[in-house]
């Protein structure tokens, strides 16, 4: 069933126009980023998501 439903819900946001797919998109991003407990910081107005992954002991990296 889990299945079914991740399918129809594709169906359902490619028949959204390019400024819904990009609101769905960005809230599935943010909710991804809040259960997953990164460190991370989220930026509504840029629309963008600034992520510190631990590499090693003494190594961190930021992505964006």
């Amino acid at each position: 069933m889990n299945r079914l439903a991740h399918y129809l819900r594709m169906c359902y946001l490619l028949t959204l126009n390019a400024d819904k797919q990009e609101e769905a998109l960005w809230k599935e991003m943010k909710k991804f980023h809040l259960l997953q407990d990164y460190h991370s910081g989220i930026y509504e107005k840029q629309r963008t998501i600034s992520t510190t992954f631990k590499l090693s002991d003494s190594k961190s990296e930021a992505f964006s």
